[in-house]
């Protein structure tokens, strides 16, 4: 039985022209504990990291930096394809949609970390190439060179910050958990337990307007 859910305030569109996907949660595993980096760096409440990056002193930069790449390192070394990634880009392939992933990981882990996946796929920004998400400026550029309607795109994600991006560029957001239910999945379009009930649910409606 699917456990996807369209959320009552969502205006679902006859037709989606494109998913864009997050990374970590999402189309790979991974195992950052962000609190253990957040106390390493020696703060005690939650913080945006690549926040701190931006505000930081030059020195203070290069310690963060140093302790985030060291983490991200590790988990590139660890993870693993999510069941029915590739299933589900091949699915998007398959409609003639871009496959892209917008992840506020570098560029170096997270070349490495599809590459161990497996993953093939169209496109990867990543927070080497723009702001990093929530801004939604880098997804402008993407509707602007595919063509897209935002509306008739959903970003795929693991967190919260995926569903403020979504908002923020006027997609729909799709939020994927294991485990409880996050308190911040009311605020998404659609949630999913499994990336195969994503991939049920948009050949769905493909059919249905065809």
């Amino acid at each position: 039985m699917s456990a996807l859910s369209i959320a009552p305030h969502s205006a679902i569109p006859a037709a989606i022209d494109a998913v864009f996907f997050d990374l970590d949660g999402t189309l790979v595993s991974s195992t950052l504990d962000f609190a253990a980096i957040r106390a390493e760096l020696g703060y005690a409440q939650p913080v945006d990291f690549l926040q701190l990056l931006k505000t930081a002193p030059a020195d203070e930069a290069a310690r963060i930096r140093a302790i985030i790449e060291r983490h991200e390192d590790d988990d590139a070394n660890r993870c693993s394809a999510m069941p029915g990634a590739q299933a589900l880009l091949d699915f998007c392939q398959q409609q003639g949609w871009p496959t892209v992933v917008v992840t506020r990981n570098s560029r170096q882990f997270a070349e490495r970390k599809l590459e161990r996946a497996g993953l093939q796929l169209d496109r990867l920004i990543a927070r080497d190439d723009g702001p990093a998400k929530p801004d939604p400026t880098v997804f402008y550029q993407l509707f602007d060179h595919y063509q897209l309607r935002p509306e008739c795109v959903i970003y795929l994600g693991d967190y919260t910050y995926d569903i403020q991006t979504a908002r923020n560029a006027g997609m729909l957001s799709a939020l994927i958990y294991q485990g409880e239910r996050p308190s911040y999945a009311e605020q998404a379009d659609i949630c999913l337990t499994e990336l195969a009930d994503l991939q049920a649910w948009l050949a769905q409606q493909q059919l249905a307007t065809a």
